[in-house]
């Protein structure tokens, strides 16, 4: 494991913000954009809302952004009236998207949908639920109804937008084909709290010459049970690393159902809960060795690679499937490492004993990252994929 001292950086959550302080940000320059999200979260949220907002606001001094949510719907047609650009990410049709669209008409407001996921297509609902680890041979009718529910409301809202916006390629080509409209792409990054307290970690590490203890530890940062196929494909090839490695130890992060052949190493198995995204930066920067399976199909190759840049700006190495986002994003070898099934063992065992050599990749692999996935270089790719127009 890695050995630095954690960064103390101060984060606020930003929906402790009161509506009217969120109103006020969002009216500090005439070229308004509005969010909105159901319910914020630690992770659509932050990527699709937070971290657009915070670009809009820092980068441009022609636009000014904010976030509202279903909690401020009664005073929702104030910030209708103030907009020019209303941008609803991952939500569900509904009374309130339907009102919103009502109002948007009504003050000739621009609509765009941005979403991240593959969710939006009642013909992915059957994957959706075998990829996720939901009941599907003994599925009831309630789980049947909620997947197609799920799917088709997230499709129906999509389709009566202006415009749409997703992660990557892949995705953008599946929306476009169910919804008959062109897809722009913002891709996810990283915002300037996570920016910070990564660059003070990695500099710590470079300095210190990535000094480590005895330990190898392997970090797995999706550990819900939804991704138990996911671990699934890697699990045999952790139990003979950890059989042949006696100085190699899992990390996951959250809850897993564990398969039975990895139960004998529970000792050198460490559980961390669920944190918010500055804690992760420093529980993934301790480990050497970042992994991200994923089955291949064309839900999962709708993901975006945001387990590659998370940990690479933090000067840790990430072992990955090869999905789409991850075979366009990584250089085998160069940036990172690719795994497909039956490929876990020897690639993983390969990255533990050339171990001492990353360090000299590290710097440079999150220099690489940081042109295409930090905040700061985000700002054209927004404006031009909501079509935003600066006064002159």
């Amino acid at each position: 494991m890695y050995i630095f001292q954690q960064p103390d950086v101060t984060y606020i959550d930003p929906w402790e913000l009161t509506f009217d302080q969120r109103y006020q940000m969002l009216l500090k320059r005439d070229q308004r954009i509005a969010y909105y999200y159901t319910c914020p979260d630690n992770s659509t949220f932050r990527y699709r809302v937070f971290n657009m907002v915070e670009v809009l606001n820092n980068k441009s001094s022609q636009f000014s952004a904010s976030w509202f949510a279903q909690n401020d719907f009664h005073r929702i047609e104030e910030v209708l009236q103030k907009i020019q650009t209303l941008v609803i990410c991952r939500v569900q049709f509904s009374f309130y998207t339907e009102t919103l669209l009502v109002l948007a008409k009504k003050y000739g407001v621009n609509v765009v949908y941005d979403i991240d996921d593959y969710v939006f297509d009642p013909s992915i609902a059957t994957t959706l639920m075998q990829t996720l680890n939901q009941p599907f041979e003994e599925a009831e009718e309630a789980d049947w109804n909620f997947w197609f529910s799920y799917t088709s409301r997230h499709g129906e809202l999509l389709k009566r937008c202006d415009s749409l916006v997703c992660t990557n390629t892949f995705l953008a080509e599946k929306l476009s084909a169910y919804a008959g409209k062109s897809t722009e792409i913002i891709p996810n990054f990283i915002n300037s709290f996570q920016s910070e307290i990564s660059h003070e970690i990695l500099m710590q590490k470079i300095q210190a010459g990535f000094k480590r203890d005895a330990q190898i530890h392997i970090g797995y940062f999706s550990g819900t049970p939804t991704h138990n196929r996911d671990f699934a494909i890697v699990s045999h090839a952790l139990a003979n690393i950890l059989d042949k490695n006696p100085e190699a130890i899992l990390r996951i992060a959250g809850y897993l159902e564990f398969p039975a052949h990895l139960k004998p190493h529970l000792d050198r198995i460490e559980f961390i809960p669920f944190q918010n995204f500055i804690a992760l930066q420093n529980s993934i920067a301790q480990v050497e060795i970042n992994i991200a399976p994923l089955q291949i199909n064309d839900f999962t190759n709708c993901k975006s690679e945001l387990k590659l840049f998370e940990s690479s700006i933090v000067g840790t190495q990430t072992l990955a499937s090869p999905s789409y986002t991850y075979a366009k994003a990584i250089s085998h070898g160069q940036n990172g490492y690719l795994a497909r099934e039956g490929e876990w063992e020897d690639t993983l065992q390969h990255i533990i004993d050339t171990i001492d050599f990353w360090p000299q990749q590290a710097e440079r692999v999150r220099d690489e990252n940081y042109i295409t996935y930090h905040w700061s270089q985000q700002l054209d790719t927004i404006t031009s994929a909501l079509k935003l127009t600066a006064c002159p």
